[in-house]
């Protein structure tokens, strides 16, 4: 049998290439310029006699002194995709190189494309173990500039380095230790660890991205994304271990920070399923919800009419998974101890939130169905328990008028393209019950005797001292909700002094409200401090309530009231006279039955 060489060992002193100039093609057709070097035979088989011992290299043993290149260019011209490549000043030196000993190895090259240019270099010691197939790098350092239109920014810097890696062909693995990557503002560090390299691979290590401003990673990639609040998305931070394999992927032990807010949890995909346990400490929705329209105004947060309901990503969607929040802030309410839980499948979703809310509780469902390719239904059904009014009337009213103890249930549902779709064509049912509360800085007692007073010609009594209000014990009403507008005909209330029926209109888009009710007053003690509205005593009048939720504006009409009395005061006239003939038709009738029995 031959061997290699005498004794198996391959020395060489210098191996040295220059000027190397290599031009590569491939035409419209897909055929290549370098398909016929082999001449179209089959491949050669190798020598039977020659023995290349039990490894991959056998047992050749390897020593080169020193290998160079440089000034070596090669270019790729690709007729079919319209692409052309020049790799250019490649170069290459090492020295020292033996079987399984670490030697010096740099490399460097410029790239060009038509968008791009990389002008690259890089350092590190290699290990080339060829009899177990196994390849080392170490201290590796690879420098990075690029400028065109492809690179993020027009131009700029990368840093690439790693402390190890190792693979070993024959294991089919890898392992990359200390991995450090500096561009565009980010520092990234992580480990990776690999199987199955030449089959199914998996993979599986960790990743850490130090603090970094997503304002300027989103400028480099020329993305623009406005928010209500333009101070969010100002500084974040992330890490995760992460796995892969042909059958799934995963994030866990997650650990992301954007602005104020931190979220912790997993997410996996197994297949086309997505799934996920993720948890927020604290965060403030509204603050990155897109700006306000010009028609409508905002204070403090975005306009969630204009979020796109993600209709095509909805229709294939698969997903089991909870997100809790600690506190959130949406449409500018408070939730706290709040969590989600979601389930969606073949273009239907459903999710269950519950939360502490205002003193009280919310729970319910919201589902999503996608109808076709423009729109999707969404149903509402929630019930809030025993929530405190005033907090939530401020925060979601912007209103200081109401407190007291509430409950409100919702069962509606609209179709659309968007929330501001979503939100004018909303039909279903919704009821409420306030209880123990108070219109606060009204006190419709007073603006009673006010407008009693203007009608007499009199004028207007002393404000009484203190914070104006009016308490009452209950309030309630149900109603039907059809394309945003809310029909009642039932609200009832009981006031101090007075109680309320009726029935009116809320739009929900404008909080417009257009009520007509009927006030009840019973004779009490009260009417002997207001003699403005001692025609009011045991009496029913019409009263009409406009404005909006947040400034309501009452009226009287006193005409009706005059008219109720004078009609009320013919009744009882008609009444009394009724009476009086009767007595008179009983005394007679009584005269006569005398008579018979005399």
């Amino acid at each position: 049998k031959r061997q290699p060489l005498l004794s198996e060992r391959l020395e060489i002193e210098r191996v040295q290439l220059m000027g190397l100039e290599l031009n590569l093609a491939r035409d419209a057709r897909g055929g290549n310029n370098w398909q016929d070097m082999s001449n179209g035979s089959a491949e050669t088989s190798p020598d039977p006699d020659f023995d290349a011992g039990d490894g991959p290299g056998g047992d050749l043993a390897l020593g080169i002194g020193s290998i160079e290149i440089a000034d070596a260019r090669v270019t790729w011209n690709d007729a079919l995709t319209g692409e052309d490549w020049v790799l250019d000043d490649f170069a290459l030196q090492a020295s020292d190189l033996g079987e399984g000993e670490s030697f010096p190895l740099e490399i460097a090259f410029v790239l060009s494309g038509d968008v791009v240019t990389v002008d690259v270099e890089s350092q590190m010691n290699a290990t080339l173990n060829v009899a177990n197939n196994t390849y080392v790098l170490d201290t590796l350092d690879i420098a990075i500039e690029g400028s065109g239109s492809a690179w993020p920014g027009g131009e700029g810097s990368m840093l690439l380095g790693f402390d190890r890696f190792v693979a070993n062909l024959d294991a089919e693995t890898l392992i990359l230790e200390g991995l450090e990557l500096s561009t565009l503002g980010l520092d990234v560090a992580g480990t990776l660890e690999g199987s199955n390299l030449l089959g199914d691979l998996e993979l599986q290590g960790g990743m850490t991205f130090e603090e970094f401003n997503p304002r300027d990673l989103m400028d480099a990639f020329d993305v623009a994304i406005e928010t209500a609040d333009p101070n969010v998305l100002g500084i974040a931070s992330a890490q995760a271990q992460f796995a892969y394999s042909p059958a799934s992927m995963s994030l866990s032990n997650m650990r992301l920070s954007l602005d104020d807010s931190t979220l912790e949890g997993r997410v996996a995909l197994t297949g086309t399923r997505f799934d996920f346990d993720l948890n927020v400490d604290d965060i403030n929705i509204d603050r990155y919800l897109p700006p306000a329209t010009e028609d409508v105004p905002a204070d403090e947060g975005g306009s969630v009419d204009e979020v796109d309901l993600p209709i095509q990503p909805l229709r294939n969607f698969e997903s089991r998974g909870s997100l809790a929040f600690g506190s959130a802030k949406f449409l500018n309410l408070t939730f706290t101890n709040a969590s989600f839980d979601l389930r969606a499948d073949d273009g239907t979703v459903v999710l269950t939130p519950n939360a502490d809310f205002y003193g009280g509780t919310i729970s319910g469902s919201i589902g999503i169905d996608v109808v076709d390719d423009n729109s999707a239904r969404l149903s509402l059904v929630q019930s809030i328990q025993e929530f405190e009014i005033a907090p939530f009337a401020r925060d979601f009213l912007e209103s200081e008028q109401i407190s007291g103890t509430g409950t409100l249930s919702l069962d509606v549902a609209a179709t659309g393209s968007n929330v501001g779709e979503i939100n004018r064509d909303l039909d279903g049912d919704v009821a409420f019950t306030f209880s123990d509360g108070a219109l606060e800085g009204f006190d419709i007692w007073y603006e009673l005797r006010r407008l009693g007073a203007v009608a007499s010609g009199d004028s207007a009594p002393e404000r009484p001292a203190g914070a104006a209000r009016t308490p009452f014990s209950s309030i309630a009403a149900t109603g039907v909700v059809e394309d945003g507008l809310l029909t009642n005909q039932d609200l009832s209330a009981t006031l101090q002094y007075l109680s309320l029926s009726g029935g009116g209109t809320v739009n929900l888009l404008t909080d417009e409200i257009d009520f007509d009710l009927i006030a009840q007053f019973p004779d009490s003690s009260a009417f002997a401090d207001a003699p403005e509205l001692e025609n009011l005593a045991d009496s029913r009048v019409p009263l009409t309530l406009g404005g909006t939720l947040a400034a309501p504006v009452p009226g009287l009409d006193f005409g009706a009231v005059v008219r109720e009395r004078a009609q009320q005061e013919v009744q009882e006239a008609v009444d009394e006279r009724v009476e009086e003939e009767r007595e008179e038709l009983r005394e007679r009738v009584q005269d006569r039955l005398r008579g018979l029995f005399d």
